[in-house]
């Protein structure tokens, strides 16, 4: 007796499930093609509205320059209007240097014990003082003093002002050719202290 066996449905169905795939990686592909034709169009469209606003920018750039360059006392507007934005910050540091000099005047009148070398305000009024003074002790008299700034010491004076100068600190920089210290002091200037009334 003889089996027979019909192998053509599982061809078929192979086939089938063949077809199936080939048209659903067709189907993905087109996806695929479509999403980045649609990414590279925004892109396109994004760089182009961006060229457009740069040359759009470049345009009134030269012209505002062509204005600038026309105006004969450009430069001196530019350094009158920069002299005049310093001046409050020139005055309040005029007063903190006339405070330091009032200080030394007090504690040296004569500048034997104590002499000052070097004054520097940077941009966060930061003070940097360099003095040359005979010994350790005067050059600590002298911080203290710059400490008690606007509250012990000074025409103004009171327990509950602010103090002049904060964060003061003494270091020892070096010894001269004489006998002489040169100490370096760095202070922060204390905002808020002089205003406009003052």
């Amino acid at each position: 007796m003889a089996v027979s066996i019909n192998l053509l449905p599982d061809v078929r169905q192979a086939r089938i499930r063949d077809a199936e795939r080939r048209q659903l990686l067709s189907i993905v592909l087109v996806g695929t093609l479509v999403l980045c034709g649609l990414v590279a169009g925004g892109l396109f469209a994004v760089t182009t509205a961006q060229q457009s606003q740069i040359k759009g920018l470049s345009a009134s750039i030269t012209d505002k320059k062509a204005q600038l360059t026309k105006d004969p006392d450009l430069i001196k507007i530019l350094t009158a209007q920069q002299q005049v934005s310093s001046l409050d910050r020139l005055l309040t540091n005029k007063r903190y240097v006339t405070k330091v000099f009032n200080i030394l005047t007090e504690i040296s009148p004569t500048a034997k014990e104590l002499m000052l070398t070097n004054l520097e305000i940077d941009d966060k009024n930061l003070m940097k003082v360099t003095v040359t003074g005979r010994d350790f002790l005067v050059a600590d008299r002298f911080v203290k003093a710059l400490v008690a700034s606007n509250v012990k010491i000074g025409s103004k004076a009171a327990e509950g002002n602010l103090p002049d100068f904060t964060n003061v600190q003494l270091s020892t920089v070096a010894t001269d050719t004489g006998s002489r210290t040169i100490f370096s002091i760095t202070m922060q200037l204390a905002d808020g202290v002089y205003d406009a009334k003052r």
